[in-house]
């Protein structure tokens, strides 16, 4: 059996150990082969490895390779989710602007660390008018019971 993962852009797969991607293996035989991924983005990403029944004219345990005509490549493809790792950080700016009939414009200087990984800084803005009046009228729902 030879075993190939599928090639990406996305990752790279490296052997764990000096292991070849072929074995000989026994019907209803096991195997198992070992790869360190290093994810180059966030996010799922498919990985998909090939196990294919290969001639050989070396001996596989007590008898002779025999390649099946129907059935010979097996392929399986599963997500994996790739999450940043660290402490997420976060950072809470307020201004109250007091408009007088006009456009209000307040620009925002957003600084990320040196090391944050890339694609997994988020921006979020929330804008929230009338403050004390959205309190006021709780207040007095609350009070004319």
């Amino acid at each position: 059996v030879s075993v190939t993962p599928a090639l990406s852009s996305d990752y790279t797969l490296t052997p764990v150990r000096d292991v070849q991607d072929s074995s000989c293996l026994c019907a209803n035989g096991r195997k198992t082969f070992s790869w360190t991924m290093a994810p180059s983005v966030l996010g799922v990403l498919n990985v998909s490895v090939s196990a294919a029944a290969v001639q050989s004219h070396a001996a596989c345990g007590n008898g002779v390779v025999n390649v099946p005509e129907r059935g010979r490549v097996d392929t399986v493809t599963r997500g994996l989710l790739v999450k940043a790792e660290g402490t997420e950080k976060s950072h809470t700016y307020n201004w109250l602007l007091c408009p007088t009939g006009e456009a209000l414009t307040e620009e925002v200087e957003v600084q990320l660390p040196q090391n944050v990984v890339d694609g997994s800084a988020r921006i979020s803005l929330s804008v929230l008018g009338d403050i004390l009046g959205r309190a006021l009228s709780t207040w007095m729902d609350c009070c004319l019971c």
